[in-house]
């Protein structure tokens, strides 16, 4: 998929490297490739993962974050259901001009593995719609236009990460007439 990014390591460090792609954007050229690590070497003085143990736990992430000046949304798939969800936002301590890194989080029981999301918006993009969508980071809530988002992001900062849950059954239906409310209603149309 062209909007992540793996970046194949050996360590535990790829939320590292993510953070290094975000900041150098380094992407397929002749001489350098964003998925090797080795395209990222130059830069590992750069970021700050003092007191950091890896692989880095969900407490530790925040810390990360601080110390790095970027705010981290951590995402998840969930084979069974086909849905992609928010795990972990890390709050803003910086600036409101620090990057937001959006990364992928893979596990395999003690091992975890980020990867890199270039554009949540491409990710979260439905295929049978051709119009642009601007998703929230922290609630997947798609937005008609960049500036509803950053209207509704203001508010949307003060709460957790949310996962919406569908019902199971199609349709919901009233069944219990009897405990319903008579109400005059007044319709007009044209």
């Amino acid at each position: 998929i062209k909007c992540l990014l793996n970046i194949r390591n050996n360590d535990q460090k790829s939320l590292t490297y993510c953070l290094l792609a975000l900041r150098h954007r380094i992407e397929h050229r002749s001489s350098r490739n964003g998925s090797r690590e080795s395209s990222y070497s130059e830069f590992m003085l750069e970021i700050n993962d003092e007191g950091i143990k890896w692989p880095i736990s969900p407490y530790q992430l925040q810390r990360f974050s601080n110390q790095n000046r970027v705010r981290i949304n951590v995402i998840e798939f969930d084979d069974d259901s086909g849905l992609i969800f928010p795990v972990s936002c890390t709050k803003s301590s910086a600036a409101e001009d620090e990057s937001v890194l959006n990364v992928l989080l893979i596990t395999d029981g003690e091992r975890q593995h980020y990867v890199l999301i270039k554009s949540l918006n491409a990710l979260l993009q439905k295929n049978n719609t051709r119009r642009q969508t601007f998703h929230c980071s922290r609630c997947f809530y798609g937005f008609s236009s960049q500036r509803l988002l950053d209207e509704h992001g203001e508010s949307c900062d003060r709460f957790k990460p949310v996962q919406i849950k569908f019902p199971e059954k199609d349709c919901i239906a009233l069944t219990e007439f009897q405990r319903t409310i008579e109400e005059p209603t007044y319709i007009v149309a044209d």
